[in-house]
């Protein structure tokens, strides 16, 4: 698609396609194509609600696509979308590559401590006026509210949160703890907070500068009732010297290059070869298709053709067959004299009134005894 004139069209076949049984052999290649089409068109707003709505567009981000396109955001200093990207690799509980986790990590951090004025939600959901007057439903049953604290997750902070706490889960360098510290201060997961806490307190570790300043502000303003618990926890902290001036930005921007040379060689490698794997796999189905659509047509010719030869062979063998059709009419009245019996009196009236169906094999005798005279 190249054309933003077919855009309503595009997205409209995207979400019945989704919605169809079809939906199970959905090619991998098409979640690309997608992807490119909407970046290609610089159509981040929708392809972003796409992303966010995986039930009913089914676009769901690999390790390639996702660094596609936060490197994409990035170098335009979108932060926004990026960081949204980030979030997806969250909910999928599964951040690919060294390369895709550290650009997760450098998209959220930007998107923090530069906040966008946009909208987060560019296509908010709409909302439903509550009627004046009380209105009953009858419904077959009453769902609970329920809260997964996963894919029920909307605020923008707890998405960012969760995906800095999660993808540092398993580190316990400074790095690490640092994002952890700052990921569950957004969650707003106070206890989790203290256990990183005591972690840094138990084994010195350091912490960088600026994390903790900003997690000491948000703590500061937030209302938890460990707030004050917390506060000493992050003096402690402060006051043990265990504080690093050097720039986690920085560091970022160390782990996605060396994340490039290790892995650049190895995506463009494996992508082209897919690419290349799935355009011949299109153009077998297509093939196979076009088989399938020229067989149904010679078979739709056959039934036309022996049609045709029946009809032929009636009227050749007409006084040959007389006595058999004769004898099947019969059969044939006989049987719906049997079925008329067994229907109401009330809906044989309703028949009558309406169509008189009920005499159609009696007419078709008619008119096979006048087509027998003619043929006489």
């Amino acid at each position: 698609m190249t054309d933003e004139n077919h855009l309503i069209d595009f997205e409209e076949i995207i979400n019945r396609f989704r919605r169809s049984p079809s939906t199970a052999f959905v090619l991998p290649s098409s979640q690309h194509a997608v992807i490119r089409a909407l970046v290609k068109l610089n159509k981040s707003d929708l392809l972003m609600k796409m992303l966010n709505d995986r039930l009913n567009y089914g676009i769901f981000l690999d390790s390639y696509t996702s660094c596609l396109l936060m490197d994409m955001f990035l170098k335009g200093n979108n932060y926004q979308d990026a960081a949204k990207c980030a979030i997806q690799l969250m909910l999928q509980e599964d951040f690919g590559s060294d390369l895709s986790k550290s650009l997760a990590m450098y998209s959220c951090f930007l998107y923090v401590f530069n906040p966008s004025t946009e909208p987060w939600n560019p296509f908010p959901k709409p909302v439903i006026e509550e009627p004046e007057e009380e209105v009953k439903v009858r419904v077959d049953y009453i769902r609970e509210p329920y809260f997964d604290d996963h894919f029920d997750l909307e605020n923008p902070q707890h998405l960012i949160g969760k995906t800095f706490a999660y993808a540092n889960l398993d580190g316990s360098g400074s790095y690490e703890l640092s994002l952890q510290l700052l990921g569950w201060t957004l969650y707003e997961k106070f206890n989790n907070l203290k256990e990183v806490l005591k972690v840094i307190l138990d084994t010195k570790t350091p912490i960088y500068d600026e994390i903790f300043e900003k997690v000491f502000e948000m703590v500061s303003s937030s209302n938890s009732e460990n707030k004050d618990n917390i506060l000493d926890c992050l003096s402690k902290v402060k006051h043990s010297g265990k504080l690093l001036e050097n720039s986690i930005e920085q560091k970022m921007k160390e782990d996605i290059e060396n994340a490039v040379k290790n892995f650049e060689k190895k995506y463009i490698d494996t992508q082209t070869k897919l690419y290349k794997e799935w355009q011949s796999e299109r153009e077998t189905l297509v093939k196979e298709q076009v088989k399938s659509l020229e067989k149904l047509k010679k078979l739709k010719e056959i039934e036309e053709k022996k049609k045709q030869l029946q009809e032929k062979e009636n009227h050749l063998f007409f006084f040959e067959k007389e006595e058999k059709w004769l004898l099947q009419a019969e059969k044939n009245e006989q049987l719906l004299k049997e079925l008329m019996d067994k229907i109401p009196k009330y809906e044989k009236k309703q028949m009558e009134k309406k169509d008189d169906s009920y005499s159609f094999f009696s007419a078709c005798n008619s008119h096979f005894s006048s087509f027998s005279k003619k043929n006489r």
